[in-house]
């Protein structure tokens, strides 16, 4: 009975991942595949295990007659997918993780196309109205490692916590989506170093090898790669928030052929 007991007790230590689970019960440190929920629409994540960094919880506010507002949760998580030591790519989710009142929403302030930075490989506003608006966008991030944003400050606090080394360059995919009853924004920043192409640690855009329109030779499969990957990645997360299946992308797709 006691070797039982301590088989029973070994597995209780044992951090397995978790597939589908509310945004709302994500805490830093948790593993996690599969899929996420948010609210009603359950969203697929990359294949691969992923360690939840940050999950913060807020109040979003919508207005509701003459002086009055309702109150819905919103979730922000950001999670890493590491190997060996090595960040291969950051994922971060941010949407309302509770219903909207049932009069939903009218339209909407937010228009990511039109205020996305210029520096970009791909920008698609696919059939997104002003006021519902729907946007993939894709870019090169300089000196990800110094900033100063107090968010991704403490991103790279624990990178290196765990000892893991954080590229000066990492190439950006963000997919935006909002609808009557529900908003997502998922962002993808992926390592090149992880999918066999050289980092760049130059800061200055115009003699990184990452910068839209002057990308190296060497380096255009990854970002012809990026955009193909983000488009179906897109496509899942529509999907998804329609309350569809919608199936998981593979990051091994970018791996460098040699």
């Amino acid at each position: 009975m006691k070797a039982l007991r301590g088989w029973l007790g070994a597995l209780m230590v044992v951090s397995l991942p978790v597939c589908g689970m509310n945004v709302l019960d994500l805490a830093p440190g948790m593993q996690v595949e599969g899929e996420i929920q948010f609210n009603q629409s359950h969203y697929p994540l990359p294949k691969g295990e992923w360690t939840v960094v940050l999950a913060t919880k807020g109040e979003g506010t919508i207005p509701q007659g003459r002086n009055q507002v309702a109150t819905f949760k919103v979730a922000n998580v950001l999670l890493a997918h590491t190997q060996q030591g090595q960040l291969v790519a950051l994922l971060r989710f941010r949407g309302n993780a509770t219903a909207f009142p049932p009069t939903g929403i009218r339209g909407w302030k937010d228009d990511p196309c039109n205020r996305a930075q210029r520096n970009l490989y791909l920008l698609n506003a696919y059939d997104g109205s002003f006021s519902f608006p729907e946007c993939l966008t894709t870019q090169p991030v300089y000196g990800f490692a110094y900033s100063n944003d107090a968010y991704f400050g403490t991103v790279t606090h624990w990178l290196t916590q765990h000892g893991i080394s954080v590229p000066g360059t990492l190439l950006y995919s963000n997919y935006s989506r909002y609808g009557r009853a529900q908003f997502m924004q998922t962002s993808l920043w992926i390592s090149p170093s992880a999918f066999g192409y050289q980092d760049d640690d130059q800061r200055l855009k115009d003699l990184n090898k990452w910068t839209a329109g002057g990308v190296a030779a060497d380096n255009i499969p990854l970002v012809e790669a990026l955009n193909d990957l983000s488009g179906h990645y897109a496509d899942a997360l529509h999907h998804a928030f329609d309350g569809e299946a919608a199936p998981a992308v593979d990051l091994g797709v970018l791996k460098r052929v040699r």
